[in-house]
């Protein structure tokens, strides 16, 4: 167990690497981990048929305000070294990056979609 705990601290430490921190724009290595859930939950948006675009988003945007919300609430109750406390700055562009994640989603599908009609 005391194994484990290490691994998990090892991988924590690592992505809480920060590239850029200022008062405007914070992107650590845990923003790849937003990107990729960004896609992944646009994916499942489509998957379970949501059709207008704008709901899509919506729907993303909610997911991932939930998320952010959630990490928060974590950090309180668990006062953990997996959720660190974040700025308001790196809650907004966690938020952002996952919405770019999406927004990769959706042009990709749309891409594949423009090439089926050729």
């Amino acid at each position: 167990m005391e194994m484990l705990e290490t691994i998990r601290l090892a991988i924590t430490d690592f992505l809480n690497f920060s590239l850029i921190d200022n008062a405007f724009l914070s992107i650590d290595l845990w923003s790849a981990i937003h990107f990729l859930t960004g896609m992944l939950l646009m994916f499942l948006i489509v998957l379970v048929g949501v059709k207008k675009f704008y709901w899509k988003y919506l729907l993303l945007l909610l997911l991932l305000v939930a998320y952010e919300i959630f990490e928060f609430t974590m950090y309180g109750i668990l006062d953990s070294q997996f959720f660190n406390p974040e700025t308001l700055a790196n809650v907004f562009w966690d938020i952002k990056i996952g919405l770019w994640g999406g927004t990769l989603v959706i042009f990709l599908l749309w891409i594949k979609k423009m090439l089926k009609k050729l």
